[in-house]
């Protein structure tokens, strides 16, 4: 069997975990960042998760809103104005998959998403 193919362009799922990576690294002053991959049906699963600053349910809600952190002077003064969370989203949806956030504040962010895979093909052995 050949590898999975993720029907996506690969500049675009770059700009998505680099945006996730980075904000990982910037709100996580002591700690690490681990980023894993797994295949789950015809999905391709992408997490990063930080033992950083964590959110509250509150701040969680304007993730994905565009300027949803405008107003808050931590993310400004961390020169973040919350657009890379709304592009990222709008990529993902794009190519089929999801994304979504599970925090806790004072103990770290899972940023997770999804990409479509091509649909598997099982390459027989040719008989001799």
């Amino acid at each position: 069997m050949r590898s999975p193919i993720v029907v996506a362009d690969e500049e675009r799922i770059i700009q998505v975990l680099l945006n996730l990576q980075t904000n990982a690294i910037k709100f996580t002053e002591t700690g690490s960042v681990t980023i894993t991959a797994e295949i789950q049906s015809h999905k391709l699963k992408i997490s990063v998760k930080d033992t950083g600053i964590g959110m509250s349910e509150e701040d969680q809600s304007k993730l994905f809103r565009l300027f949803g952190f405008l107003d808050d002077a931590e993310q400004m003064n961390s020169n973040g104005i919350g657009l890379g969370l709304v592009i990222s989203e709008k990529l993902v949806e794009q190519y089929g998959g999801q994304i979504w956030v599970e925090s806790k504040e004072g103990e770290g962010s899972t940023f997770t998403f999804t990409i479509m895979l091509e649909e598997q093909v099982s390459i027989e052995p040719e008989a001799d």
